[in-house]
């Protein structure tokens, strides 16, 4: 009895070790498989990464050679000058960079590859943070008066459009509009326009409402304005934001500028009635 005892440990414990070898070495044939795909899964994701890299270059060069060289030189400089808004605080948060492209989105119609070209720009410009008076600079040298007023108003726009013009946006802001030659006259307008007050943390960005004061504000006026002061601000504005000064640019500027001409033409409507 005690010999069939220890013959059936025996073989319990041969078992058992059979068992535990022929898992390590399944183990190890997995092991040294795995490790033998893994320079391969390194290769497909390089590779893929280098599909997608040529991809999106192929995507953007198309896209910069189906439009004319002044639209794109007109929308580099508007993202150069975004970038520079966009880091004034020295944060550069995802919901920011969301920001600007849902702003290209809204306002020029920009999708896919369009959008693309936006954040690559973006990204780039915000790799260098160069002074604004480098890159103001540059757009004196390329830029008429009248492109210059459209992208200053585009920029105020956009920088307003997430509620908010804070203190270090507002001086940016200033500071790009001094260094192109922006006058007085069209500087006062833009602030009126797009800064409606000021609190300890910054200023806030137009209401939607379309009362008087919202009218007013699109003319850069305030309450106690005469007619003729209404008038006046209406026929400056009609010329100088009007479609055709920004035509040259492209159909997405001349849209943008479309829109902007109906908000002053109604503005005006509206305020000469009351």
């Amino acid at each position: 009895m005690k010999r069939n005892n220890g013959i059936t440990t025996f073989w319990w414990v041969f078992v058992f070790w059979m068992v535990l070898i022929t898992f390590i070495r399944l183990t190890g044939f997995f092991l040294s498989f795995l490790i033998t795909l893994i320079p391969i899964f390194i290769i497909i994701f390089l590779f893929m990464n280098l599909y997608w890299i040529v991809k999106r270059n192929e995507l953007i060069k198309k896209y910069s050679k189906d439009h004319s060289e002044a639209h794109n030189r007109f929308f580099i400089l508007l993202i150069v000058c975004s970038a520079k808004v966009l880091s004034a605080d020295g944060n550069v948060a995802k919901a920011e960079i969301q920001m600007i492209k849902n702003f290209f989105l809204m306002n020029f119609g920009f999708t896919g590859k369009s959008l693309q070209w936006v954040q690559e720009t973006l990204q780039e410009e915000l790799k260098y943070n160069r002074p604004v008076i480098s890159i103001s600079g540059e757009i004196n040298k390329v830029l008429d008066y009248s492109t210059k007023l459209a992208l200053m108003d585009f920029l105020f726009r956009l920088a307003a459009s997430d509620s908010t013009i804070n203190e270090k946006e507002k001086v940016v802001l200033n500071e790009f509009a001094a260094t192109i030659g922006i006058t007085a006259v069209d500087q006062s307008f833009l602030r009126a326009r797009y800064y409606t007050g000021s609190s300890r943390y910054g200023f806030s960005a137009p209401s939607q409402g379309k009362g008087r004061e919202h009218y007013l504000r699109i003319l850069g006026l305030t309450e106690g304005v005469k007619s003729e002061d209404i008038k006046s601000a209406y026929r400056q504005l009609a010329k100088k934001f009007h479609p055709d000064v920004v035509a040259h640019l492209g159909d997405e500027v001349r849209l943008a500028s479309e829109k902007r001409m109906k908000e002053i033409t109604e503005a005006y409507e509206f305020l000469k009635e009351t």
